[in-house]
């Protein structure tokens, strides 16, 4: 139990993160099952929650796509319904906006095609479609250069 409680108060943690964390430590089976049921109990250890903490934090600190935070919550043993209920929240084309804002303000003034390749580029790491890329980049050139662009293809 102090065990779990450390690495809880650490960080939150999903419950497979816990039972993976205490069984690497070389804990028995049958007390990591009773220290998780426990934990459960005093909403100490809840996968909704943490999945709501996780996508806040996320969102406020390095925005990404829904699709790629409901994965990051998949990967750490949140099920899909409680990842997909935690990712509601998150408004995709301003998540994209915060996103690439810091980038698209350094890369000001550089021509178009570079702008649109590097911010776009970015976009597409963080797990935003093709889509909410293209508009985010236009939106910030425009912003950023005081001007539309008029080169080439609208592709990112």
């Amino acid at each position: 139990m102090a065990a779990a409680l450390g690495l809880i108060a650490y960080r939150p943690r999903s419950e497979k993160e816990l039972r993976d964390r205490l069984r690497r430590r070389g804990v028995d089976p049958t007390l990591i099952e009773s220290t998780a049921a426990r934990l459960s109990e005093l909403h100490l250890l809840d996968d909704r929650a943490f999945a709501a903490s996780w996508v806040e934090s996320r969102n406020r600190t390095g925005p990404r796509s829904r699709r790629l935070l409901a994965f990051e919550l998949r990967a750490k043993g949140v099920a899909r319904g409680s990842a997909d209920e935690a990712v509601e929240v998150v408004n995709e084309a301003d998540a994209a906006y915060r996103a690439a804002g810091k980038r698209a303000r350094v890369l000001a003034g550089r021509p178009f095609q570079e702008f649109r390749r590097k911010v776009g580029d970015l976009l597409l790491r963080r797990g935003f479609t093709y889509e909410t890329a293209n508009q985010t980049v236009k939106r910030l050139w425009e912003e950023t250069s005081g001007a539309g662009h008029d080169e080439g293809s609208d592709a990112v």
